[in-house]
């Protein structure tokens, strides 16, 4: 008997609208479970940049007049992952059920007997309207809403839209997929169907980002306005009485960074918090993970750790990284966190603070001036360190500065390298979101993120890119090594922290 056929399983997973913190829990823990994940254009790049690196990404997005892959291959493509024995998630803008064709992919595994499983999303067609400040439907203007596609398509028996019928509904709302290039074409069949020329209609492009753009007008006037208005793929078209509760109910552009696209420059594990406090405010967030960060074993070092440490040495955390590493591996190594009672802790920075909570531990300094180098002027300042042993817990890449004034206190340093800096690879999906739609802030977290941006983009391209933007340095070091690679900082933080780079950036917004 031959051996058994092993089969995955397939998720067709809604991502949701754009806005990234809209996709469902449940899609969420999937993306961060499954092997594979097949993903569209209109998906937001941070849902695919930040997955464990185990997991295997492929991009099959569709834009008008240029497919990666016909449908028919992206469904043979999802039975092959899954007759290897994958766990796969196939990412769909929106909802898969709506306008996403995840009906046909549907068919086509239970046609070759391939288990799957469907995860809603929240669908640009409710989304879009309600960041703009536009329920689907309201008691008194609107007891139904239809949603329609604009687009239709030229091949036979595949479905026509009867705009003549969708122009005698009453008492609803009408939203329309795909409808830019058409929407001409829509107004006058409505029109003339019997639909009043004056019913309120808007558009909504890129609903739920940061640069979400809104227009509204009569339905006769609505192309003209679009135009106008230079309103692109993707959007949606509302038509109905509703839309005139725009005025009165928009908030999402009353937030303060809305309308800016906001570059930043940090290794995702450590900007993903940046990410949310910016979208809060309104922004839309460019996730450029420039470098990655990954954990790096070092033998020796720990192993002098074990020789050398006696009590009143020292452990000295400068970065979050070095924190989550280090408590990681010295719990993979079997070892119990009683064992560092022997150390004093010193820390510096927000973020490494934060990292130290869950652990239980309480540093006993904390830098004033939270940098590296201030952290080792303090101690050498303030304590006897002759005879003392300072673990630098860090990354391979770092300052040596902190050392030698260490040193000069009377301190033995010994480095215990947690975790390696690399410079993240970005697919050409990536690259093509970012020429597409540029920043207009950038935030750099760290000289090692702008050097890599340059390794990255190449450095005409990333001087251009700067040069279109306002830059915003976290502080003196970071903008040193900005200036001598090319890029002058619009700004520099105030204070040398995220939530400086974050202070700036609002106030920068506030001046103008």
């Amino acid at each position: 008997m031959g051996q058994e056929q092993v089969t995955g399983k397939v998720y067709l997973v809604g991502a949701g609208p754009g806005d990234p913190d809209l996709i469902t829990r449940r899609g969420y823990e999937l993306l961060q479970q499954c092997d594979v994940v097949v993903y569209d254009n209109l998906i937001a790049p941070e849902l695919v940049c930040n997955l464990p690196d185990r997991v295997e990404t492929v991009y099959v997005g569709k834009q008008k007049g240029r497919h990666t892959l016909p449908q028919a291959e992206i469904n043979e493509l999802l039975v092959k992952f899954a007759r290897a024995g994958k766990e796969v998630v196939r990412l769909k803008g929106g909802d898969p059920f709506i306008f996403g064709r995840g009906g046909e992919e549907a068919l086509h595994l239970v046609k070759n007997k391939v288990s799957y499983e469907v995860v809603p999303g929240v669908t640009a067609g409710v989304a879009a309207p309600a960041y703009a400040g536009i329920p689907a439907t309201q008691r008194d203007l609107a007891c139904n809403v239809t949603f329609v596609t604009g687009h239709q398509s030229a091949q036979p028996g595949e479905g026509t839209v009867h705009w003549d019928k969708l122009a005698r509904l009453e008492n609803g709302t009408l939203i329309g997929y795909m409808g830019v290039g058409q929407l001409p074409h829509i107004v006058e069949q409505l029109i003339k169907g019997g639909m009043s020329a004056k019913t309120p209609a808007g558009l909504v492009e890129r609903g739920t980002f940061g640069v979400q753009k809104t227009v509204t007008s009569t339905l006769a006037e609505l192309p003209v306005a679009a135009e106008t208005a230079g309103i692109q793929p993707p959007a949606v078209f509302i038509i109905g009485e509703v839309v005139l509760l725009r005025d009165q109910l928009k908030w999402f552009d009353q937030l303060p960074l809305f309308g800016r696209r906001v570059m930043v420059l940090r290794p995702l594990e450590q900007a993903i918090e940046v990410y949310r406090n910016l979208r809060r405010l309104g922004a839309e967030v460019v996730p450029a993970p420039t470098l990655h960060i990954a954990a790096d074993f070092d033998r020796r070092g720990w192993a002098r750790l074990q020789s050398l440490a006696k009590p009143g040495d020292w452990l000295y955390f400068a970065s979050e990284n070095g924190v989550n590493h280090f408590f990681r591996q010295w719990r993979q190594q079997g070892r119990d966190l009683r064992g560092l009672s022997i150390f004093s802790i010193a820390v510096v920075g927000r973020g490494a603070l934060r990292a130290l909570e869950p652990t239980g531990i309480h540093a006993d300094l904390i830098a004033a001036t939270p940098t590296t180098i201030g952290l080792a002027e303090e101690m050498a300042a303030r304590l006897d360190l002759s005879g003392r042993c300072v673990i630098r817990v860090r990354g391979n890449l770092g300052d040596e500065a902190p050392d030698e004034i260490l040193r000069r206190g009377g301190a033995d340093v010994q480095s215990l390298v947690v975790y390696r800096t690399n410079t993240a690879k970005w697919s050409t999906q990536q690259l093509d979101q970012l020429y597409r739609y540029p920043p207009h802030f950038i935030l750099i977290s760290s000289g090692a993120s702008i050097t890599a941006l340059i390794k990255i983009l190449g450095k005409e391209r990333a001087l251009q890119l700067a040069a279109e933007a306002t830059t915003i340095s976290i502080g003196p070091s970071t903008s040193r090594v900005a200036r001598e690679l090319g890029i002058e900082p619009t700004l520099e933080a105030a204070k040398p922290s995220l939530e400086g780079l974050l202070e700036t950036l609002q106030a920068s917004i506030n001046n103008h």
